[in-house]
């Protein structure tokens, strides 16, 4: 898993590498600054194992997320292997804040 921080526009970019797993076997949640991918990598069961190297089954990674992100404008694609997450970087609150003095009574 690689996470990128772009500026322009400020977007977080996870990367995950799922050859083989099929997108629908797939989901991803956002919950408290953490993004968890979780999925399964299914194997044949046609077919007569002589050598395996690839894990199958049920896997789960997680990933904290060096800043707040916009979840609702999240997009994912799945492109040749590669799970791309692009998460949208929330606009701060400006950070200089002014109060309005109401005057009451006698001064």
């Amino acid at each position: 898993m690689d996470v990128y921080r772009a500026e322009d526009p400020p977007v977080v970019i996870v990367v995950v590498e799922l050859a083989g797993v099929d997108p629908a076997d797939t989901e991803l949640a956002l919950a408290d600054g953490t993004l968890v991918v979780r999925g399964a990598r299914r194997r044949s069961t046609q077919q007569r194992i002589l050598h395996m190297e690839i894990d199958y089954g049920s896997f789960e990674r997680q990933v904290s997320l060096p800043e707040t992100v916009d979840a609702e404008a999240a997009e994912a694609s799945y492109v040749r292997g590669l799970l791309v997450v692009t998460l949208p970087i929330a606009e701060r609150p400006s950070r200089k804040l002014t109060v309005q003095i109401t005057a009451r009574g006698n001064a």
